[in-house]
């Protein structure tokens, strides 16, 4: 889950669970144009581009259920505390909803493998503002040992990190501000986004609408 800033990072982390990392995240409108781009650590991983086709039909409210499971290493060096498995609930109420013809190009890092993905068709791309009340709760607590195995998936590899980038540097933080920084925390929220909705089997760098 990529997000602009430490604080949208370390509040879904720490408060939640998620599984947040720092990217750089531009979603940009001019007037039916459409452009965004994800990128980390030097690498660009998403770049869509599309045009505003019209306005769509406004969904009902809806309520998305997730789960995390949140945990923290231990001090001691003896693995990580026992995780909780973390419920959420995500009230979204959606105010404005444009559907974008366009095209999807996924790239990839050493520590971010979306090319993996392979994409047959895009279903769906749209520009939309929604608000969003995020709820959770504590399920269950489990036993450290289940969660080991993955949570190297948490973290960024410091060897991997130092890894070249595509212009040839080791990998650097940004400094300038992004245009697009996504938050979650439990007040309502606001955002303008641009989505994408796919169905994905196999691998493809590239992907976009099918034509028949």
């Amino acid at each position: 889950m990529p997000q602009s800033t430490e604080q949208s990072v370390t509040g879904g982390r720490e408060t939640f669970g998620e599984p947040k990392k720092l990217g750089r995240i531009e979603v940009q409108r001019d007037g039916d144009r459409i452009t965004a781009t994800v990128e980390r650590m030097g690498y660009r991983l998403i770049t869509l581009k599309g045009r505003v086709t019209g306005p769509a039909e406004l969904p009902d409210d809806r309520v998305d259920t997730e789960f995390y499971f949140k945990f923290l290493r231990s001090p001691d060096g003896n693995g990580i505390t026992d995780p909780h498995l973390v419920y959420g609930e995500y009230h979204r109420h959606y105010e404005l909803l444009d559907n974008i013809e366009g095209t999807l190009e996924l790239g990839e890092s050493p520590l971010d493998p979306v090319a993996d993905i392979v994409i047959r068709e895009i279903r769906s791309i749209t520009w939309c503002r929604r608000r969003t009340i995020q709820v959770a709760r504590i399920a269950e607590r489990v036993p450290q040992e289940w969660l080991l195995p993955y949570v190297h998936q948490r973290y960024d590899d410091p060897v991997l990190s130092a890894s070249p980038t595509p212009s040839g540097h080791g990998c650097k933080p940004w400094t300038d501000t992004p245009s697009f920084r996504p938050t979650a925390t439990p007040a309502p929220t606001y955002s303008t986004t641009a989505s994408t909705s796919i169905r994905n089997t196999g691998r493809n760098l590239t992907a976009g609408r099918r034509r028949s």
